[in-house]
């Protein structure tokens, strides 16, 4: 039976394009095989045919496993992001491209990959199919590779408990898997429940800071404003009273004329200080916006 698994792996073709069309091809051949052998169980035919035609089935069922196995390999030797299949001179291929290229769907990709890193399984599944006279199928593949995994991680993280009733036939496998699965989600869910509590404790502490530092600021701008009033209210003061004396002693209010003509010197002082006082006042402004 190795023999006959060899020989098919030898007569594989070599690139991922000869592959994918061999795959097409023998798909459709296994179909009209298949049909074929239905038809000649049913019908009274002569063994020797109904033989031939399981043989014949067989092979071409095996073929078309190492092929699809065989992509696989060639999938998982493309790096992420990149590839042997050139989209350009200086741009590789992605294996998505790839995948999109050859027609693959993303199911087609995840089921040949897994297949081409459990070859054991691939080649127990066509040697048990050809000694109990079956034809051996991709589901098949597909069925075993998805028990040894579940098998493993009964093995990895079972209780002693489970593992003993898998061993005694109490539980199947799947039933094993699902407990564990479920415990698995129980305890995801609490840590999830733990962090969200967890998180829900920072938010208020941080809206509790947050509300005592906009407290705090708004209680300092309060302050601020009201010391900014009061120095803004003296300097309007001194201001008002600075224009006065100005416009007094520029002879430009007649009541007050007879303070007399202003004095240069006068002059430059008070229109020093008015400038400053002005100054002051939107500087003080500026702060309280």
């Amino acid at each position: 039976m190795n023999d006959v698994i060899e020989y098919q792996s030898q007569q594989l073709p070599d690139t991922l394009e000869d592959l994918t069309q061999f795959v097409l091809v023998n798909k459709a051949r296994l179909n009209a095989y298949m049909l074929k052998l239905k038809t000649v169980e049913k019908l009274n035919t002569a063994q020797a045919i109904k033989d031939q035609t399981l043989k014949d089935s067989q092979e071409i069922a095996s073929a078309l496993l190492a092929a699809e196995q065989r992509i696989g390999e060639l999938l998982l030797a493309i790096p992420k992001g990149s590839g042997q299949y050139a989209e350009s001179k200086n741009r590789p291929m992605s294996k998505n491209t790839v995948a999109k290229e050859m027609g693959y769907s993303k199911d087609d990709v995840s089921s040949y990959q897994q297949m081409a890193k459990n070859p054991e399984i691939v080649q127990r599944v066509i040697e048990n199919a050809l000694a109990n006279g079956e034809v051996p199928t991709k589901s098949e593949v597909t069925k075993n590779i998805k028990y040894e995994k579940e098998l493993k991680e009964i093995e990895e993280k079972g209780s002693d408990y489970l593992k003993e009733q898998v061993k005694e036939g109490n539980k199947t496998i799947d039933q094993a898997y699902t407990e564990i699965k479920n415990k698995e989600r129980k305890k995801a869910e609490l840590g999830t429940r733990v962090a969200i509590e967890k998180a829900q404790e920072r938010h208020e502490e941080f809206q509790t800071s947050k509300t005592v530092s906009v407290a705090a600021v708004a209680q300092d701008k309060k302050d601020s404003a009201t010391i900014a009033n009061g120095l803004m209210r003296e300097v309007q003061n001194a201001l008002k009273q600075l224009l006065f004396i100005y416009a007094a002693m520029s002879g430009r209010d007649k009541d007050f004329s007879m303070l007399g003509k202003l004095d240069p010197d006068k002059k430059r002082e008070l229109d020093s200080d008015i400038s400053k006082a002005t100054e002051t006042l939107r500087m003080i402004r500026r702060e309280m916006n």
